[in-house]
């Protein structure tokens, strides 16, 4: 299987960093792309677009110089769209741009010798220890580290709707109706029970209003016929 081909993203203020590393990555036979081998006369920006395609990843050299440098940036941005291969490299202690923070980065800062038995590792290179057992017993655990690619979204995925959490809707609806049906249930029988309140003191009344009415027809009347008697005396 061919070596990947990697471009190295990184400021001019870590160039000699960089180079050093890059020496040390090309000794382990790592095809590397740097824009510090372009021949003179060559225009950069089109050397760096073809190297960018050709690429099949991006070995991006964390700092803070790098972290604010508007063509790093922008290569992040090609690879990420491109879906290149991406190797965040830590050189020196910054806070890691939001689009690649998700992706697992390499030490280096922290500690230089094992960060590099990473890095190789995951560039899929032939490393030789030269006699340093750290590098012997550290590169066992790293045999299974593979770069890994940028898990951007898709945009089919997306559009397709999400069963569980439409179950997820569907069941909370169904719960918030369970908790508002008793309380429904409650207000109606209150309000049930106040209509009925309502049409007993109505009824209460209605009754009275016929009771006073019919005393004072008898008294009417009772008056009549004793004035009625009276005269007939």
């Amino acid at each position: 299987m061919a070596i990947p081909k990697f471009f190295v993203s990184y400021s001019r203020k870590d160039s000699e960093f960089v180079k050093k590393l890059v020496k040390e990555l090309r000794d382990a036979k790592a095809s590397l792309w740097l824009d510090s081998d372009l021949e003179p006369g060559v225009l950069w920006d089109s050397a760096i677009e073809k190297a960018l395609n050709n690429c099949e990843g991006l070995l991006i050299i964390l700092s803070e110089d790098s972290v604010s440098s508007i063509n790093v940036q922008d290569e992040i941005s090609f690879a990420l769209d491109e879906r290149k291969i991406i190797i965040p490299v830590l050189i020196k202690n910054c806070t890691i741009p939001f689009r690649i923070r998700r992706l697992q980065y390499i030490d280096l800062f922290s500690n230089y010798t094992f960060g590099l038995s990473k890095l190789m590792v995951a560039l899929k290179l032939d490393i030789v220890a030269d006699g340093n057992p750290f590098v012997e017993v550290n590169i066992s655990k790293l045999s299974n580290l593979d770069p890994i690619r940028p898990n951007l979204p898709n945009i089919e995925e997306q559009s397709k709707p999400n069963l569980n959490q439409i179950e997820g809707i569907v069941n909370k609806e169904k719960i918030e109706t369970f908790k508002i049906a008793p309380a429904q249930k409650e207000r109606t029988i209150i309000s049930k029970q106040k209509d009925m309140t309502s049409f007993q003191e109505g009824m209460s009344i209605f009754v009275f209003f016929l009771f006073v009415v019919a005393v004072c027809i008898g008294l009417w009347y009772g008056g009549k016929f004793t004035l009625s008697w009276i005269k007939g005396e």
